[in-house]
């Protein structure tokens, strides 16, 4: 906290006189002051210790470091003898380095836009797929769709994104395939066409940046409706 004294040297003449540093920066022990044209300044440390000091000016190479020891009365630093009873002096801690967040185990919820058990009137089946994943602290890395469809008792058959078209399968979202819808929190799909008669499940499944799988959730991620 006392105001220090110090001074900077200057050998920039071609014949290597001194001269003094003016305008350098004398810089250490998070006290910082610019010299006069006298090359002198006046530093104020906040803490004890021993610090080390060096001064940077234009067009002049870094300082030799000077180091300096900062006490506060007779508290043990710097060769000072603490008076009885006086506690031994304290080296600042390093700070403790930032904690490891816990790794993401919490997979992201996927919804669809369509609500369990709707019917729709023939001729008015939705030909865009919507829907969006709440947000995730890993971030979304892709959500996939599966589309099934029934048309009659035990005749049934998925959609695949590949041939634009549904084929029959065997009956179960199981085992339609999946395709990509991307990676936003919203997402759309546009049908070849609008959905025909029958009776469609649709499968929204959402994996996040850390690799979780959204299961399927009934009335959520899985929903049943009818187009009649």
């Amino acid at each position: 906290g006392d105001p220090t004294p110090v001074s900077v040297i200057s050998y920039a003449n071609a014949d290597g006189r001194q001269s003094p540093g003016a305008g350098d920066t004398v810089s250490g022990g998070g006290a910082s002051a610019t010299t006069t044209a006298a090359g002198t300044a006046t530093l104020s440390f906040p803490s004890v210790g021993t610090f080390t000091l060096t001064a940077t000016g234009p067009h002049a190479v870094t300082s030799e470091p000077h180091t300096i020891c900062v006490h506060d009365g007779n508290d043990g630093n710097c060769g000072t003898t603490p008076a009885p009873g006086t506690p031994p002096p304290t080296t600042p801690s390093a700070p403790s380095p930032p904690a490891t967040p816990a790794p993401d185990k919490t997979a992201p919820r996927g919804h669809f836009a369509i609500a369990e058990g709707t019917r729709i009137g023939h001729g008015k089946g939705p030909r865009t797929l919507v829907g969006h994943v709440d947000p995730d602290p890993s971030g979304i890395r892709d959500v996939l769709l599966r589309v099934t469809r029934v048309v009659t008792h035990g005749r049934c058959e998925a959609y695949s994104a590949v041939r634009r078209r549904f084929s029959t399968a065997r009956c179960g979202v199981a085992s339609a395939p999946s395709f990509s819808v991307g990676s936003k929190p919203t997402f759309s799909y546009l049908l070849p066409s609008r959905l025909a008669k029958g009776r469609y499940t649709v499968d929204v499944e959402a994996v996040d940046g850390a690799g979780n799988h959204d299961a399927p959730a009934p009335a959520r991620n899985r929903i049943v409706f009818r187009v009649e």
